[in-house]
């Protein structure tokens, strides 16, 4: 990694070494903290200074694309986060009726609502990054075609409705992906003004944000 780390630094260094605008603020998506301290101490020893670096993480290149491009955007939002509202709606009184294999399985346990509530957290989370067309299927109303003939696709469809509710709707990264995918958003305009979307870190990316960068 320290080879592909100092070939990093040292196209960012001759950017800002040729550059006019001193001021200019270069973007560099980066997994986590670890990361980014670890580039930033390289560059330093390697250059001395690294004020024009801005570390990013990776939704921040779809966030702007969100109807509130704010902090409550659903690309700033976890598991966890899904995981509470899953929790706060298995407790409504209509639950039984809406998701009784839930309820069923559940069946009055306060631990097991949470350990449940947590997993479909998790699940949600990733097919948010993994399966977008799922997740963009529900919200409309639909069923995807390739979960036809899956038993519990109807009741993750209804409970994703009822999670993203108004607020989330189209406020997340699938909702996002399909705008690019059909061409209603250029995704380099969330590049610098050279076009350039340096990512740095990753050992894998969803296949749905590799389309989205292509």
């Amino acid at each position: 990694m320290d080879d592909l780390a100092d070939l990093l630094i040292d196209e960012i260094h001759a950017e800002i070494r040729d550059g006019r605008d001193l001021f200019r603020r270069i973007p560099v998506i980066v997994p986590n903290r670890s990361i980014e301290r670890y580039l930033s101490l390289r560059f330093a020893h390697r250059h001395d200074v690294t004020s024009q670096i801005e570390f990013l993480p990776l939704m921040s290149v779809f966030r702007r694309f969100t109807p509130r491009n704010s902090a409550r955007s659903r690309l700033r939002i976890d598991e966890k986060t899904i995981g509470w509202r899953v929790y706060r709606i298995l407790l409504e009184r209509d639950s039984e009726k809406a998701f009784p294999e839930l309820i069923r399985w559940v069946n009055g346990d306060a631990k097991k609502l949470y350990e449940l509530s947590r997993q479909l957290g998790s699940l949600y989370d990733k097919y948010i990054l993994y399966r977008p067309e799922w997740i963009n299927e529900w919200e409309a109303g639909r069923m995807p075609s390739s979960l036809e003939r899956e038993p519990a696709a109807a009741w993750q469809g209804e409970l994703w409705r009822r999670v993203a509710g108004e607020d989330w709707k189209g406020d997340h990264f699938a909702a996002v992906y399909g705008k690019i995918m059909r061409g209603e958003l250029d995704v380099s305009s969330g590049a610098d003004k050279t076009g350039t979307i340096r990512i740095f870190g990753f050992s894998q990316l969803p296949p749905a944000v590799l389309r989205c960068l292509e």
